[in-house]
Parts: C-alpha cells; sequence; structure tokens
C-alpha cells in the first residue's frame, strides 16, 4: 500500500485525536505497519499519537485496536468470547466475568506496594515459575522527560520495582514492537482501556494473540495529565525538570489506609505531600484529567484475566499497609492464586461480589450513572462513541453540576498548557484562570449537600410524627 497525503489520512489522528477522545495508550502506535504515529507529548500534558505523513491507504489497524472508537466488539464480548464458557465462571452487569474473589495482601510485596501487593506478587510469580518470560509493566523513569514509562522487565526484582501506583502518562507503543518482534511469552498490566486496545489488536494480530499470554488489569477511576505532577510540584517550590522520582502512593505506618502521601524528590530537596488537602482536592475536582476518561464504561477491567484493586471497604480502613481485592477470571489465574494460599505465599480470603462493587461504589457511580448523564448532555458530538450505557436526561441541578466539572477540566488543561511556560508566576495564573470555575463548582456540590440533608432532615422529621 502506499502512503496518503497527510491532508487526507484517516487514522486516529483524525478520528480520535482531533475529537479529544485520545487517551494515549500508544497501541495504535506499536501497531502502525508503516511506523507513522508516533507518540509525544501535547501542550497539556498528554501522550499521544502524531501522523509523520506515512499513512498507508485502506489501513485501519489503528482505528480497529482504538478504545474510544465504536466497534462491533465492546468489553462485554470480548470478556464473552474468552471467558463465558469456563466451568463456574459467574458474572455481574458491574464486575463482568470472574471465577473468584479475594480480599487480602501478599507478604513482603505489601510493605513495597501503593495497596496489599498483589498485582506484583502476581506478576513475579508468573516470571519466577516461567508460565511468561518477560512483563510489560511501568517502571520508575529517572528522566524528568517521563517519570515512569512502560518497561519490559524479565526478573522479578524487576517487576517488584514498579510496586506502587503511578498517576501520570504511559504508553506502550515500544513494548508493543517488542512483542511483535520477539517471539516470548508475555504478560502485561494496564489500565482498562489499554486493556481493551490489545484484546481489539489480537483480533486481527496473531503474534500478539499467541504472545500476550497474560493480561493484568488495574480498577481506574481517572488518570492524570503531566500537569498533574508538575502541577503538585510547583506547588512545593519544585521545578518538574529537576523532578528525579515521585511516589504518588506512600503508607503512614501506624495509620490507615487514608491518608497516604506523596513523596517528591528532586535535585534540590525532598517534599512530603499529604493526601488530604491539595492533593486529594486536584485528584477528585477533576483537573488534569483525559476528556476520554469522561466516556469510559470499564471499572473492573473486563477484558483482564484478573484485577487488582484497593479494598476500600469500612472493615479494612485502619489497615495501614493495605489490602488488595483480587477479580480471577481465567483458570489459570485462579490456579496461580490458589497455589500461593496453598504455599502460604499470600494471605487471602473470598469475598462476596457486592462486596467487590461497593469497594468502588465512586468509580462504579462515575463510569455508569454519571456516564448516561454526558452521553446525554454530548448528544451527537459523542455518536463516535457506542457505550454499553445508554444516555439517560439527567435533572437541571445535575446538568449543572456536569457542566461545572467540565468547565474545571478543560480549563485546567488550557491554563496551565500556557502556565507552564511563562516565568516565576505560572501558579498564581494558574489560580487566577481557575477560581471562577472552582468556585462554581464548590457551590454547587455545597448546594447538593445540603440538598441531601434537608431531604434526610424532612423524612427523619415525617417518621418522627408519623402515628404509631
Amino acid at each position: 500500500m502506499s502512503p496518503m497525503p497527510k491532508s487526507l489520512s484517516n487514522n486516529v489522528c483524525t478520528r480520535t485525536v482531533e475529537q479529544d477522545l485520545c487517551i494515549g495508550c500508544g497501541v495504535c502506535a506499536g501497531l502502525c505497519p508503516a511506523d507513522n504515529l508516533v507518540m509525544g507529548w501535547k501542550s497539556e500534558g498528554l501522550l499521544q499519537p502524531a501522523d509523520q505523513g506515512r499513512c498507508l491507504r485502506k489501513c485501519r489497524r489503528c482505528l480497529e485496536a482504538c478504545p474510544f472508537q465504536s466497534h462491533p466488539e465492546n468489553e462485554t464480548t470480548l470478556a464473552q468470547a474468552r471467558y463465558a464458557n469456563i466451568p463456574g465462571i459467574r458474572h455481574t452487569l458491574e464486575t463482568g466475568y470472574y471465577l473468584g474473589a479475594y480480599v487480602g495482601h501478599a507478604g513482603e510485596c505489601r510493605e513495597r506496594g501503593a495497596s496489599g501487593g498483589m498485582a506484583s506478587w502476581f506478576l513475579a510469580t508468573l516470571l519466577e515459575r516461567g508460565i511468561v518470560d518477560k512483563v510489560i509493566c511501568v517502571l520508575p523513569n529517572t528522566k524528568a522527560e517521563r517519570l515512569f514509562a512502560y518497561e519490559v522487565a524479565s526478573s522479578a526484582d524487576q517487576v517488584r520495582a514498579g510496586a506502587k501506583s503511578a498517576y501520570y502518562p504511559v504508553e506502550l507503543s515500544q513494548a508493543i514492537r517488542t512483542v511483535l518482534s520477539e517471539e516470548k511469552r508475555y504478560a502485561i498490566i494496564g489500565l482498562p482501556c489499554t486493556l481493551k486496545a490489545l484484546r481489539l489488536a489480537m483480533l486481527t494480530d496473531k503474534r500478539l494473540r499467541e504472545r500476550a499470554v497474560v493480561l493484568a488489569g488495574l480498577v481506574c477511576g481517572q488518570t492524570k495529565s503531566r500537569a498533574f505532577s508538575a502541577y503538585l510540584a510547583r506547588s512545593h517550590s519544585i521545578v518538574p525538570e529537576q523532578i528525579r522520582s515521585f511516589s504518588f502512593r506512600e503508607k503512614i505506618a501506624s495509620s490507615s489506609a487514608l491518608p497516604f502521601f506523596a513523596r517528591i524528590t528532586s535535585t534540590a530537596n525532598t517534599v512530603c505531600l499529604p493526601w488530604p488537602g491539595l492533593y486529594s482536592q486536584t485528584w477528585f475536582s477533576g483537573e488534569f484529567t483525559p476528556r476520554a476518561c469522561r466516556f469510559c464504561d470499564d471499572v473492573f477491567a473486563e477484558v483482564a484475566d484478573v484485577a487488582f484493586m484497593d479494598a476500600w471497604l469500612p472493615r479494612y480502613a485502619k489497615e495501614s499497609r493495605g489490602t488488595s481485592i483480587v477479580l480471577a477470571r481465567s483458570q489459570h489465574a485462579r490456579e496461580l492464586i490458589e497455589d500461593g494460599l496453598a504455599q502460604a505465599k499470600i494471605s487471602l480470603v473470598p469475598i462476596a461480589i457486592g462486596e467487590v462493587i461497593a469497594s468502588q461504589a465512586g468509580v462504579v457511580e462515575q463510569k455508569r450513572t454519571q456516564l448516561a448523564h454526558r452521553l446525554w448532555i454530548a448528544g451527537k458530538k459523542a455518536d463516535v462513541l457506542q457505550k454499553r450505557v445508554a444516555p439517560i436526561r439527567p435533572s437541571w441541578f445535575k446538568r449543572q453540576i456536569l457542566a461545572a466539572r467540565e468547565n474545571v477540566r478543560a480549563t485546567s488543561h488550557a491554563a496551565f498548557g500556557t502556565a507552564d511556560s511563562i516565568g516565576e508566576d505560572r501558579l498564581e495564573r494558574y489560580h487566577a484562570q481557575m477560581r471562577g470555575p472552582r468556585r462554581r463548582l464548590d457551590a454547587l456540590l455545597l448546594a447538593a449537600r445540603c440538598r441531601t440533608q434537608a431531604k434526610g432532615a424532612i423524612s427523619l422529621f415525617i417518621k418522627a410524627i408519623k402515628p404509631c
């Protein structure tokens, strides 16, 4: 196939990036047969593909793998083809398929990890037992250009070095090229959108299908752009270019699962950022969140052979060392977990699927109820997306809250993209641009809480005066 002029290209750059729906997973760039797509930073701090003008005529490989394009297949059908016929498999609308649900931790990996250490234990065990030859996982990077990156790990120690969470853009393009060029068995860990892209790519690429033998998933509520870490650093007088390491989840001994803190090490000093305050406020406000996150309906990484998450449940809240919940979907994943239990390598107990769902209640609300409302608001602008959630018209008040959240999200990208290049007063300029959107959102959320409390008070009053 001959290349077409860049202006006539029909690829993810024109169909996904231009609609602000690219999540930056990099699968498209790794698959591109012409090396036309190159992942790089955008001004707002997102990793996205750029068209090099070598797109092949009639080639649709990137579009066929893009998780934010419409396809005949979705997370449900992709998972159904892989797991539905496994003896003993169960299913819920929220979690998708599962063979077993567990809660607990994994020994020494627990101390290193952000939660109970189960993801690190699982991936390291795959290597140690020779089930896979390589693990593709996110590891810290000493270069300020990219603080974290996907790497191809060949030892359990390398895997354990990437144990903590990274709220930072990473992409798979180079790792995908490695899988396609080296005939090995790989395990890949990623967020739901990234794993969906891999499953879609496997439908048409035999090498990827045969070599990526295990996919492990992480429950995800949202990702963040590079501006998130830069903003937190600048708020503590650290220039992003001077950052040498950024640990987003450090545990506090003799405390509870929350709060944790972040640790930033620069060429000059080290600072700690407690979760309460600026850190959590910026996280929950939606600042620096990619727009694509607002149109994701997969909470529990439904196409993954195994999924990991924090046990955000009251009975585990006091455990400062962290607790993991694990959903096993494939027989191999369940067997590995059961074998680890038998050998006392890990400490897990079964957990009811209702509790699993409750542990991620906020994410379920966001990716199901709120998504239905966002799809209604987007209307024809969201026609490119076929989601498993049907649009539902929200109330006037909820529309105001959703609009305010979107204004905060969109303004943060534009404001910090400008503020990050204008001198010493960049934070003041950013805060000045964000002041109005933040105040409106805060006022609406306060009004929502007052309405909820008022309804509760009225309900109690009615019960109190109701005749026996």
